[in-house]
């Protein structure tokens, strides 16, 4: 393993796994501005703050490796997810409601953060 003249903090670290947890809020809040009648402005805040987290997920090199293998194994579920949507809307059987693009993005993105929460809870993958 190279040197890394800036290791990441302890703190740095308990930040990143709390975040985690405000970036689920966020997802779910977006999938129910989605599913349910809310206010758009709820829907479009969580949209904003689970879309900004999980690009900071994909694009931050200072996490650790056992971060990065929980991020992965979110991004595996959230693809799951979606891969599941597309071959139930190319056989047509999603029901309208269910049809939303709106309502797949949020539920990808709770489904990265339930699957990272779930293989941090499981000790890694």
């Amino acid at each position: 393993m190279p040197y890394d003249p800036n290791p990441v903090t302890e703190r740095e670290r308990s930040n990143a796994y709390f975040t985690v947890w405000f970036g689920l809020a966020a997802s779910l809040a977006a999938a129910a501005a989605a599913l349910l009648p809310l206010p758009d402005q709820m829907g479009q805040f969580g949209a904003l703050v689970a879309g900004l987290w999980i690009l900071v997920c994909v694009f931050n090199r200072r996490f650790d490796s056992y971060f990065r293998e929980l991020r992965d194994f979110g991004a595996v579920v959230a693809l799951a997810i979606i891969g599941l949507w597309l071959a139930a809307s190319g056989f047509d059987w999603l029901p309208r409601p269910l049809a939303d693009p709106r309502l797949l993005t949020a539920l990808a993105a709770v489904g990265f953060h339930v699957g990272f929460l779930f293989a941090q809870s499981r000790g890694g993958r």
